[in-house]
């Protein structure tokens, strides 16, 4: 059986930032992934598209490509998680300004990608987890959540990423991400990874791919071309692993150390 690489991109660009570095992320960084995943339909990410940035391309014209991710979408090729529509922080903000955060960016979910347009799963600004939020976010009909590896013990390392984990709290299926590979450029040291694990899975924000990283060797392109893995939507990676493990996460994020967890310091960072 094929090796499986998760690759889950994080799209966001502050609401009220100059429209030179949405237009700088659109050409160096968003109109690759999705050039790149148009020339190559056997591969399928999942994405979060803070809800502020949908509205921003709209501002500024670029209609060719949200069509071209809900074509994306439409062929099962990505899959698209809810979120903060402003990427609000949500384990330090109040209750309602959760709920509203997370109602304003359905609403601009449905109105570019479908009336009935529902994602199974939601991606916490930073990945920052805390079990009230986690039941608000179940609440809203989300059937899972990926956080980083660090908040499964508060121990990098331990993580079995080929299992689908249960937040014991929320009834939550979790994800973890695998920190260290998601902490470079992943296309630079994947096949190294996936040398030494079935699955892989990594958690990035999208401008990493071309804004942050040049990659002028265009090692993207050169991985994804490769047979010797296959690539999964979560919901879909989760479905066909319908044993899950439960556990009790650690509020956290995706910097936090494990001193920080330690003295009990979720969101210092």
């Amino acid at each position: 059986m094929k090796k499986i690489w998760i690759n889950f991109l994080h799209l966001y660009q502050p609401a009220n930032v100059d429209a030179y570095h949405i237009q700088e992320a659109v050409n160096k960084s968003y109109y690759r992934l999705v050039r790149a995943l148009e020339e190559h339909p056997q591969i399928k990410f999942t994405w979060n598209i803070s809800g502020c940035l949908l509205q921003r391309w709209e501002e500024m014209n670029y209609f060719d490509l949200i069509q071209r991710i809900k074509k994306l979408v439409e062929r099962k090729q990505l899959e698209i998680t809810g979120t903060a529509a402003y990427h609000a922080l949500l384990p330090l903000v109040g209750e309602a300004e959760v709920i509203e955060q997370i109602k304003a960016n359905e609403v601009i979910l449905q109105k570019h990608f479908g009336v009935k347009f529902k994602p199974k799963g939601f991606f916490l600004p930073e990945m920052a987890y805390s079990p009230e939020v986690a039941k608000i976010i179940k609440k809203r009909g989300y059937q899972w959540i990926i956080l980083d590896e660090i908040l499964y013990s508060g121990h990098l390392g331990q993580v079995d990423f080929n299992r689908v984990y249960t937040d014991t709290n929320s009834g939550l299926k979790v994800v973890f991400r695998n920190r260290r590979q998601s902490s470079a450029y992943v296309p630079d040291n994947l096949k190294d990874f996936l040398a030494d694990h079935d699955v892989v899975i990594s958690a990035t924000d999208a401008e990493l791919y071309g804004l942050r990283h040049e990659d002028p060797t265009a090692e993207l392109e050169k991985i994804l071309k490769r047979d010797s893995f296959r690539t999964q939507l979560i919901s879909d990676f989760i479905t066909q692993r319908e044993k899950t493990a439960r556990v009790k996460i650690l509020s956290g994020n995706w910097e936090s150390t494990e001193k920080e967890l330690k003295t009990n310091e979720p969101y210092a960072l």
